[in-house]
């Protein structure tokens, strides 16, 4: 009777970013020998190989958000492609002899986790990008997201904090008749808007074709995304003209000149030891983050039961820190990969 391959070959990590589950699965990258892809969410470092996974595995399973959000970003086209197929969560999907079940994580819109378990009853997770609270699925196998992994990445304040400021900060400026211009990530960019909605800050949002196609997503799975403008139109090119109050938002690395003018915000958490801190005149950052802070890193693992866990070390982050600590903290069994 051949043995049983020890936990530590059940998943792994590739250079590429690419999360390998059990023997079949591939999740946000690409490798020859999988031929079931996943794709967790939209975000930029998760979808790097997606045009190769399209020409080479079937299926590619992904929540109907993603697959609809995917759409948005990419094109059209991907809805004549048979081997793309949307999964809800909580539904499983048998390949050979591994059952592959999506479950809803609390970061953007359509994210999942995945659970890949195989015959010999191996429970083999993939947290994908997450913050915390958030649904923890109980693992043998456990491939966490690292992004906080560091200690020092502990948020001592309320997460409605930041959020206030920066309603706060727009409020003044549109107070002022001023126009606003907002720096985030697709995702977040949605957030933002439906944050400010739903505070009744009724300006138009000005945004490029990509976030406005993302937007009406949003909007399909009940969010409110204001009145939204694509910047690419005549109206906003003679909103923008005649200096009326609205807010803009731009990716985050946009360089826009007409910014230099006008209150600037930057909404991202990471490396942000503060809330909101200005780093110029006119110039914030609002740390609103979408990925849990170590603590609540911590927690999912301990509310996960794994033997062993392995902390992505692909992707920006602490993954040898975190593995370092889990071990430490937890008296779990824990290992950065790639090393």
């Amino acid at each position: 009777m051949a043995s049983t391959p020890p936990l530590s070959k059940k998943a792994h990590v590739l250079r590429s970013g690419a999360i390998l589950l059990g023997k079949s699965v591939v999740c946000d990258g690409f490798d020859w020998h999988r031929p079931v892809g996943v794709v967790t969410h939209v975000h930029g470092d998760h979808i790097q190989e997606f045009e190769t996974i399209l020409g080479f595995c079937d299926p590619i399973l992904m929540s109907p958000p993603t697959k609809d959000l995917m759409v948005a970003l990419k094109g059209d086209h991907l809805l004549l492609r048979r081997n793309l197929r949307s999964v809800n969560f909580g539904d499983p999907l048998t390949h050979c002899d591994e059952r592959i079940t999506l479950y809803q994580t609390d970061h953007i819109l359509g994210a999942s986790q995945v659970l890949v378990e195989n015959e010999e009853g191996t429970r083999i997770v993939y947290t994908g990008d997450f913050n915390f609270p958030t649904k923890v699925i109980e693992a043998d196998v456990l491939v966490v997201d690292a992004t906080y992994g560091d200690p020092i990445n502990i948020r001592n304040y309320n997460k409605r904090v930041p959020v206030s400021r920066l309603l706060s900060l727009v409020k003044r400026e549109i107070e002022k008749q001023k126009p606003v211009y907002i720096f985030s990530y697709h995702g977040k960019i949605q957030q933002i808007m439906h944050f400010l909605d739903d505070a009744h800050i009724n300006m138009p949002f000005l945004v490029p074709l990509k976030d406005f196609k993302i937007a009406k997503v949003y909007e399909k799975y009940g969010f409110k995304t204001g009145d939204c403008i694509k910047l690419e139109d005549q109206e906003a090119c003679e909103i923008i003209k005649r200096c009326d109050p609205y807010i803009a938002f731009y990716t985050v690395g946009s360089r826009v000149a007409e910014a230099e003018r006008f209150l600037s915000i930057r909404v991202s958490a990471y490396e942000a030891i503060e809330p909101v801190f200005k780093v110029a005149k006119n110039r914030y950052v609002v740390a609103i983050s979408d990925h849990a802070d170590f603590y609540g890193i911590l927690e999912y693992v301990k509310r996960s039961h794994p033997k062993l866990v392995i902390t992505d070390a692909s992707r920006r982050g602490n993954a040898m820190i975190l593995a370092s600590e889990i071990k430490k903290r937890l008296n779990v069994t824990a290992q950065p990969c790639p090393i």
